[in-house]
């Protein structure tokens, strides 16, 4: 799982990866999407959306990982930057399919982008719609 992301760290990054227990640091896949700036997920929405297990793929029968699974959210994510770059906070749809078991057909999901700056994690924080940061 998480162990994915350290595992493609890109070569020769220097920032420490800062990962409290609510939030993940993704900078580094996120450099390589271009996002010039820190990114973080919330922990309730890596578990969501970006979280696949080999339990995943044999109950569902589909195959995918979790680094792929974030370069998707990512990929929303920047898109949504470069329409509404100044916008503090940013809502941004992308398909993915649901871990619960009952459908592998991907659902329409929507996530937002939250700027921060002058704190402990500067750049954007995605977080679950409706989940209090």
């Amino acid at each position: 799982m998480f162990e994915a992301f350290t595992a493609a760290r890109r070569p020769g990054t220097s920032r420490p990866r800062t990962t409290t227990p609510d939030h993940i640091n993704v900078t580094d896949i996120a450099t390589d999407q271009r996002i010039p700036c820190p990114v973080y997920i919330t922990r309730q929405a890596h578990a969501h959306f970006v979280d696949w297990t080999d339990a995943d793929t044999g109950l569902t029968g589909i195959v995918q990982d979790d680094l792929t699974r974030l370069w998707d959210v990512l990929s929303a994510m920047r898109d949504a930057i470069r329409r509404k770059p100044n916008d503090p906070s940013l809502r941004f749809s992308f398909y993915s399919v649901p871990r619960d078991r009952i459908s592998t057909m991907p659902d329409l999901c929507e996530l937002r982008a939250i700027r921060r700056s002058k704190s402990h994690m500067d750049g954007y924080l995605i977080a679950m719609v409706n989940e209090a940061v």
